[in-house]
Order: C-alpha cells, then structure tokens, then sequence
C-alpha cells in the first residue's frame, strides 16, 4: 500500500516573495542544503510543466519532472523519475 506522507508549515513573508523562489523549479540549491547542483535537462526553461531537473546530491543524484505548475495557486507538483533514494512512486506538491 502506497504511503503518504504530508509536511506543513509556515513561512512569515509575503507568499509572492515566497513563491518567487519556489517556482523557480531548478533554483532548489538556493534554499535547499543538501542539494549541491540542479541542471534542466535540454537547457529548456525551469518554468515548463515536462521539464526533467537532474538533482545532484551530497551522495547521489535524483531526475525529476515538473507536472504541474500554477502560478495563481501557488502550487507545484513533480515526480521522481529516477535517481539513487530508494523511492518508487514518489509525487510531491509545494
């Protein structure tokens, strides 16, 4: 049986200063300490649902596809299509 797992908290700031950085689906290294680096595969945009970010880890790598991205929600989703975590199955939203 599939598991879930849901996260919440708070962030006191604007939620457009927030979403600013957020959006930004390779920009995880910036806000993120234990990713090293993240390339967008194919040198597309960071901002195109499709696009695959490659996540360079202290200790492996994870590629992810963005799937959905919604400005005037606020809200993303993508799904781990490879890596070396040991997950299978795993989508997650901000």
């Amino acid at each position: 049986m599939p598991n879930t797992v849901y996260i919440s908290d708070v962030i006191d700031a604007p939620i457009e200063r927030v979403w600013g950085i957020m959006r930004d689906f390779n920009g995880m290294p910036s806000y993120h300490p234990g990713i090293k680096k993240s390339i967008i595969e194919g040198n597309g945009p960071s901002d195109q649902v499709g696009c695959v970010r490659h996540l360079t880890l202290g200790d492996g790598f994870v590629r992810e596809r963005l799937l959905c991205l919604d400005d005037g929600s606020y809200i993303f989703t993508y799904e781990i299509i490879e890596g070396s975590l040991p997950v299978h199955g795993y989508v997650a939203g901000v």
